[in-house]
């Protein structure tokens, strides 16, 4: 998190548990992660609560991916307009 403020990273990508991680170290230590401008979900299920603290505490933006990681990509992606609910359904079922 100090990387990610000092270099003002805009775009960060990660499983839900690192988010869920993420934001536990932000309810006792202060960061100024104000330039993230996206963020990247994909690898496990993710729950509806989650992602609401994710967009309350770091971002509005987020985009979930789905794809095999063993050929290195995402076979779809979210929109980003899309609400909590369609979100959460992507990391799990795909589009």
């Amino acid at each position: 998190l100090k990387t990610i403020e000092e270099e003002k990273i805009p775009i960060i990508g990660a499983v839900p548990t690192m988010y869920a991680f993420i934001l536990s170290v932000l309810a006792t230590k202060k960061y100024d992660l104000s330039e993230l401008k996206m963020l990247v979900v994909a690898g496990e299920k993710i729950k509806p609560e989650l992602l609401r603290k994710m967009r309350e505490m770091l971002c509005d933006t987020i985009i979930t991916g789905y794809g095999s990681t063993e050929t290195a990509g995402f076979a779809t992606w979210s929109d980003v307009t899309d609400d909590v609910e369609k979100l959460q359904k992507a990391t799990w079922e795909g589009r």
